[in-house]
């Protein structure tokens, strides 16, 4: 008897270790989260974006992203991958230069850029699977608009920006959400 504990004790403690330990492929159609990239049931890649700087129909920031609109993102190869090669030098400061997306939430989203005059802008619009849906580059326009007639409603979609000055590069985003 005092050994048939001692081994049903073993098969339950190594049973928990295996159970435990099992890599099973079989994740049930939940998608996998990795930090921001999912992985769903068709092996298809695509990122999440959480967040969004909403704002008002003048431009007036409701809620704040704090990731959204900067000047100094540091991006993934991939996401600088969505560029031509630009300057190899960041900038120091974004003195001078500001964007936003508004209204955010909408149905069609204004982009406004103040900078100063002669500098050139790079655009990137891309849907979760990283697609470009929207490509512009030597841009010397003051504001655009997007319709949601151009994109699925409901869905966030991710802008990235390059900002020339000076013989360096600022760098950003800025989530939109299309309804």
């Amino acid at each position: 008897m005092k050994y048939s504990s001692h081994i049903l004790v073993f098969l339950l403690a190594t049973f928990l270790i295996w159970a435990g330990c099992n890599n099973n492929d079989d994740d049930g159609g939940i998608p996998i989260d990795n930090g921001g990239v999912v992985i769903d049931d068709s092996n298809s890649v695509r990122y999440t974006f959480e967040g969004i700087t909403q704002t008002d129909l003048n431009g007036r920031v409701i809620f704040n992203d704090p990731t959204d609109w900067r000047l100094d993102d540091q991006w993934e190869d991939w996401e600088e991958g969505l560029f031509p090669e630009g300057s190899a030098t960041l900038c120091d400061s974004g003195e001078n230069v500001f964007l936003i997306g508004y209204p955010n939430p909408g149905d069609n989203i204004t982009i406004s850029i103040v900078r100063n005059s002669g500098t050139q802008m790079s655009f990137r619009i891309v849907d979760e699977f990283l697609s470009p849906l929207f490509s512009r580059d030597s841009a010397e326009f003051d504001a655009f608009t997007f319709s949601s007639a151009l994109f699925r409603r409901q869905d966030t979609l991710r802008l990235y920006y390059k900002v020339f000055q000076d013989g360096c590069e600022l760098r950003g985003h800025g989530d939109l959400l299309f309804e």
